[in-house]
């Protein structure tokens, strides 16, 4: 998974986003941005980018992760924003 986070999501450029997907096939790609409401979905080309609310983030780690064992025992880490 990879994470960009901006004040605000118009700020984004996929350019350094499309240099790691080079070397990493696999996986999401997140913007995590201070003006965002709702989680929506651009895409870049064939990148496709979730953009979510910090907030909306930090939440659904702390329910997700739990306690410092569980998070030791996950083996992927699963984000669904909307």
């Amino acid at each position: 998974m990879a994470i960009e986070c901006k004040w605000t999501a118009d700020n984004f450029d996929a350019t350094n986003l499309k240099a790691f997907g080079r070397q990493h096939l696999q996986g999401e790609n997140v913007v995590l941005a201070a003006d965002v409401k709702v989680a929506f979905q651009r895409n870049y080309g064939t990148l496709k980018v979730r953009f979510a609310a910090l907030k909306a983030f930090v939440s659904h780690l702390a329910e997700d992760c739990g306690s410092i064992d569980a998070r030791r025992s996950r083996t992927r880490f699963d984000v669904s924003l909307v």
